[in-house]
């Protein structure tokens, strides 16, 4: 994706077009009313997690949900966070 706003109906239809072939039903499954509902759910899962930042690589485990990075990082940057919690 270069730089498209990923939240407009839209471009993601476009963007979905190269992979399925009814774009009316993808949109319509978007802005579903059980669409909605699971995105808001996953917006309040995000802030109780303290995520803030796309790409996110979350590590769960018995002491709870840990950020491994927000926003892009290489393997080793991934790999120095994860050895640092393990």
């Amino acid at each position: 994706v270069r730089h498209e706003d990923i939240t407009d109906a839209a471009i993601l239809s476009e963007l979905a077009g190269q992979f399925i072939n009814n774009k009316s039903r993808f949109l319509a499954q978007l802005n579903s009313t059980e669409m909605r509902a699971a995105t808001q759910q996953d917006v309040a899962n995000r802030m109780e997690m303290g995520v803030d930042g796309f790409p996110s690589l979350l590590l769960r485990t018995e002491n709870g949900v840990q950020a491994l990075a927000q926003g892009y990082q290489n393997a080793a940057q991934v790999e120095t966070v994860l050895a640092r919690l393990l």
